[in-house]
């Protein structure tokens, strides 16, 4: 038996100081160009500081040779002690940034960034889904982002880990799936530790209809794009996701909760005899209102109308 080891040239070969500036000598290229990806797996920005010396982070754009990011941290409140622009609290061998911000983009490939980012880009068209992929970016908390493609379902989020996982095979063609895990993690990020005290009706629920919410922003079409089984148009209708009007004052009606009480119990009664359902989908729903969507469009009200007043705790505005 013989193995055949193919000759494997090396196109590439880079050493970097702590903060991610190149040491030149023990830097290598052979004929590869245009490759994009450098110091922490970002992608190049050449023409802004010069070759291999600027990274783009996905927030902020970061400069190697300083040690220093070319803007503010937009998280800067929560680190009085820290300069803005200090890059991993100048500790570049403990911590990493993942992308400037606090969702974790640690575990994606270069070319899954890429592609994380044009999901993103479908989305921007919607509101609803910028405030909430804002506050998660501007949370406490972190947010891990993994890629799999194998997974059954469109997407997932789980609230003990904080991964949120998505499956651009099915996203790329429904953004708005992508959406209602980031919406699933704000769920858990607003409610804390009441969020398992929450039926998964109600959080299931209420995620079904913020996508519907997020749908007509970016489509303003009518009728269901997703379907979730459970719901039908007459239902859609008379919560007033087609006319895109609905207002969070709306949303605290009775009339309104009564209705999305509607939507919850269709969707137990849809689940509750199914074999192949989790068991947490058969239990009876416990009533909560449906407060962490009111919350988001509360706040994306207040930016829309560019209300800068004092917030309470949990973000909601006083009002301008």
């Amino acid at each position: 038996m013989s193995i055949a080891i193919p000759n494997r040239a090396i196109n590439k070969h880079t050493k970097h100081y702590p903060f991610g500036m190149l040491i030149q000598e023990r830097t290598y290229t052979a004929t590869v160009e245009g490759y994009r990806f450098g110091f922490n797996g970002m992608e190049k920005v050449d023409e802004v500081s010069g070759s291999g010396n600027a990274y783009d982070f996905g927030a902020r754009i970061y400069d190697s040779r300083l040690g220093r990011w070319m803007s503010v941290d937009p998280l800067q409140k929560k680190y009085p002690s820290l300069s803005p622009y200090n890059f991993v609290a100048n500790s570049p061998i403990l911590f990493i940034d993942p992308d400037g911000r606090v969702i974790d983009l640690g575990n994606l490939t270069p070319e899954q960034k890429i592609q994380y980012k044009a999901l993103l880009d479908k989305l921007s068209k919607s509101e609803l889904h910028n405030y909430v992929q804002n506050a998660l970016e501007s949370s406490s908390n972190t947010y891990i982002i993994v890629i799999d493609n194998d997974m059954k379902a469109g997407g997932s989020f789980n609230p003990e880990t904080g991964v949120i996982k998505m499956n651009l095979t099915v996203m790329n063609n429904v953004p708005e799936i992508a959406s209602e895990e980031m919406f699933h993690a704000y769920q858990k990020d607003r409610l804390g530790e009441n969020h398992s005290e929450v039926s998964k009706q109600n959080i299931e629920a209420e995620g079904d209809l913020y996508v519907l919410y997020v749908q007509n922003e970016l489509y303003g079409e009518l009728g269901l794009r997703v379907d979730f089984g459970h719901l039908d148009n007459d239902l859609v209708a008379d919560l007033g996701v087609n006319d895109g009007t609905t207002t969070s004052e709306d949303m605290s009606t009775e009339d309104y909760q009564s209705l999305y009480g509607q939507l919850v119990q269709k969707r137990y009664e849809k689940y509750k005899d199914d074999p192949k359902a989790p068991s947490s989908y058969k239990k009876e729903p416990s009533g909560d209102a449906s407060s962490t969507l009111i919350k988001a469009t509360k706040e994306k009200e207040a930016n829309e109308q560019k209300l800068e007043g004092p917030k309470l705790e949990n973000v909601d505005y006083y009002g301008s």
